[in-house]
């Protein structure tokens, strides 16, 4: 996927699609306004979370903190941020199930002084694979 440019204070819509058992990494980029300047995100920091529908079980959380699998958000200086789920993370039976084929996601942005904004949202695709380590 290639970069995405948003402008800051609106979240943008944008579909994640993540396919089973393999590394996903989504890069994009922080602009401020439409003069394609990036965004600082020092002292900034980043979460995210998939789900079936807003207010449902988490499938998935992450932050610029990298989890047990090496799922983790990472905030360049540029205003660049790149999600990345580990195939670790997609190949567990619970990714196997139809009720992960579709979802919501949104990333929020934290300002120094702790108040998010949200920054992107949107659909989530899962791809099922059907190769598996033997």
């Amino acid at each position: 996927m290639g970069d995405i440019g948003f402008k800051a204070i609106f979240a943008e819509e944008v579909t994640m699609t993540v396919s089973q058992g393999s590394d996903m990494d989504m890069p994009m980029q922080w602009l401020v306004d439409t003069v394609a300047v990036p965004f600082i995100t020092d002292g900034w920091d980043a979460r995210a979370q998939l789900r079936s529908r807003p207010g449902s079980t988490i499938w998935l959380s992450l932050t610029t903190t990298a989890d047990a699998n090496g799922n983790v958000i990472t905030l360049e200086d540029d205003g660049r941020i790149t999600i990345h789920i580990d195939h670790l993370e997609t190949e567990d039976v619970a990714w196997d199930s139809g009720t992960r084929a579709e979802g919501r996601w949104d990333l929020e942005m934290i300002d120094p002084t702790g108040s998010p904004q949200r920054l992107v949202m949107g659909p989530v695709k899962v791809s099922q694979d059907v190769t598996r380590a033997i």
